[in-house]
């Protein structure tokens, strides 16, 4: 398999963590570069901070304008404090028009990988697959292109190999449940039902579409062990290492750092399950 770029969308308030997810990506995969897109006002606190690295720092108005970015905003009404969270996921997919390359990477910036990982097996993209479900994405799908929830599992898994040719045509079938010529993004928020803070998912949309096709080289689904619940561990600083983490995380391929509310019962919880490598 040729090398694939990888991509991240971050904000500063993540800084420490996204380092070591850049960390941990260039020394256990074969990602050959990788992209940070962050705001526009951000861009050169991101640029000294990885000024020693091997990374590119892209502004987000290069893929999506100031001017779609407020019509996302817009168009949200009552649910436009939600305009970071679509805008994060809109831009790992607009990526696939900045790049050469035919695959690529999206990786979510509060996770960190612990150990080797082969994104391919030959040809084959490798998935990794969880346990979540959360119906108002399967409704959103099914207004889009029309197909229901391919398999039992989950795509959200912190990660998603990307073949950008069957990307623009998910992208061309989302434009054509909107009769307006506008962006395939505008055409998503358009349709949401705005009762529901999360409405869309780029992993699950993205991965139920391809289960759906016929394939010479069909995804490898796999069930590989990582940890969701790390903030709940520990809050990464600017002097945690790659190593504390791998200590602390030790049986697991990656490590997540999601920030949600916390709570005492979330807190013995994710004590538990690391406790017992769940």
């Amino acid at each position: 398999m040729n090398k694939f770029p990888c991509v991240l969308v971050a904000e500063i308030s993540v800084i420490n963590t996204l380092k070591l997810a850049v960390n941990g990506l260039s020394k256990h995969s074969d990602v050959s570069r990788i992209d940070i897109i962050v705001p526009d006002n951000q861009i050169d606190d991101f640029r000294i901070v990885f000024s020693n690295m091997d990374v590119r720092v892209i502004n987000e108005s290069e893929l999506i304008s100031i001017e779609n970015i407020n019509k996302i905003k817009s168009e949200l009404g009552l649910m436009s404090h939600r305009t970071g969270w679509y805008l994060q996921q809109f831009l790992k997919w607009e990526y696939a028009k900045y790049i050469d390359e035919p695959f690529y990477l999206i990786w979510d910036a509060d996770t960190v990988l612990l150990k080797e990982y082969m994104f391919f097996n030959k040809n084959s993209p490798v998935f990794n697959l969880a346990k979540e479900y959360h119906k108002p994405y399967f409704l959103t799908i099914e207004k889009l292109i029309k197909i229901k929830k391919q398999i039992k599992s989950s795509f959200i898994s912190q990660y998603m190999v990307i073949d950008v040719s069957l990307l623009n045509n998910l992208t061309e079938e989302i434009s054509k449940a909107n009769s307006e010529k506008i962006d395939w993004y505008l055409t998503v928020i358009k349709l949401l039902d705005k009762n529901n803070p999360s409405e869309f998912s780029e992993y699950e949309t993205y991965g139920n579409y391809i289960m759906t096709l016929q394939h010479s080289s069909p995804p490898t689904l796999n069930r590989d062990k990582w940890f969701r619940y790390g903030s709940e561990i520990l809050n990464p600083t600017v002097d945690t290492s790659l190593d504390e983490l791998k200590k602390s995380f030790k049986g697991y391929q990656y490590v997540a750092f999601e920030r949600h509310s916390s709570s005492f019962l979330k807190y013995i919880s994710a004590h538990a399950l690391r406790f017992f490598r769940v």
